[in-house]
Parts: C-alpha cells; sequence; structure tokens
C-alpha cells in the first residue's frame, strides 16, 4: 500500500463530474472528516448503462463546497470474485456493497490504532505521521480492485486528503 498527499481535489470540474451517462445509483453521507465542527459530504454514484458495466465515482467535498477528493473505478471492481459474472447475484452484492459503502465500519482514527490494517510503506512514513499526529483525523477506508483497501484521511498540517492506495 502506497501513501501520499492527494491532489485529486485540485482537479477540474471537467475531470471530476461523473459523466453524462445514466444516473443508475447513488448513496451520500454527510459527516464530519476534514474537520470535526463542521461536516463535510461524501457520495458515491454508479453511471452507465447497467450496473453491472458502469463507473463508480467517489467524492468527497467539504463543508466550503471544494472537492478534496475524488475517484473512479470500473463497477466490476467491487465483485468480490473472479470468473464470470452472475448478473442476479452480482448486481445484489455491489449494491449491497454500495448501500454500506460509508458504513460507521468503515471511519477509524489513527491514535486508537483503528487502522492498524493500513500498511504503511517505509517511504510513506512522514507523510502519514501528519496524520497519526493529528488527535481529531479520520480515516476513511473503501475496499477496491479486489479487496485491495483505500484509505483517505484529511491532514490537517498539509491542507489535503492524504490517501493509500493498495497494490
Amino acid at each position: 500500500m502506497t501513501l501520499g498527499a492527494c491532489s485529486r481535489g485540485d482537479q477540474s470540474a471537467e475531470t471530476t463530474s461523473t459523466s453524462n451517462a445514466a444516473l443508475l445509483y447513488s448513496n451520500r453521507a454527510v459527516r464530519p472528516f476534514s474537520d470535526e465542527m463542521n461536516k463535510d459530504t461524501m457520495q458515491v454514484t454508479v453511471n452507465g448503462e447497467s450496473l453491472l458495466t458502469g463507473q463508480v465515482y467517489l467524492k468527497v467535498v467539504s463543508h466550503t463546497g471544494k472537492v478534496m477528493y475524488w475517484d473512479r473505478f470500473p463497477v466490476t471492481e467491487l465483485i468480490e470474485h473472479d470468473g464470470p459474472i452472475d448478473p442476479g447475484k452480482d448486481e445484489e452484492q455491489v449494491r449491497d456493497q454500495l448501500n454500506h459503502f460509508f458504513a460507521s465500519t468503515h471511519f477509524a482514527h489513527p491514535r486508537t490504532g483503528d487502522t492498524d490494517q493500513l500498511t504503511v510503506p517505509d517511504s510513506a512514513r512522514s507523510t502519514w505521521a501528519f496524520i497519526e499526529r493529528d488527535p481529531k483525523a479520520t480515516v476513511f477506508s473503501y475496499r477496491v480492485r479486489k479487496n485491495s483497501l483505500t484509505g483517505i484521511a484529511y491532514s490537517q498540517q498539509l491542507k489535503k486528503v492524504v490517501a493509500s492506495t493498495g497494490q
């Protein structure tokens, strides 16, 4: 897993838009992430022709309206098995994962050791140290790309989202 400062939030609106494809699914959470006093909006959507062939878009918007983080990946990355797609079973699994995308179990505090499942390579230790020293930091983790864990947190010192990317 590689960690680094994430500049995705600085991308243009054109880059972070969800596309012109049909909106098939949307789930949203409004909760403290970058600031414990103000709530940010986290949204996951699926756009495309079908729930099993679409694209997943994850966006985190600050309480001031700035896009702090975004990610895009094929919805098939939410399917936990290899091999042929089983439309009925896999669509149910995708819906279940999207319905629980922002479950409280996906949020943790690094100071309490709740993020021990995130492996930080030596090259990223100094970046992640900003998060570990912040008693108010929150890490949001989501599992995609065949069970690879991605974790994001807002660094008050760096004034940006720090992201981990699974291998």
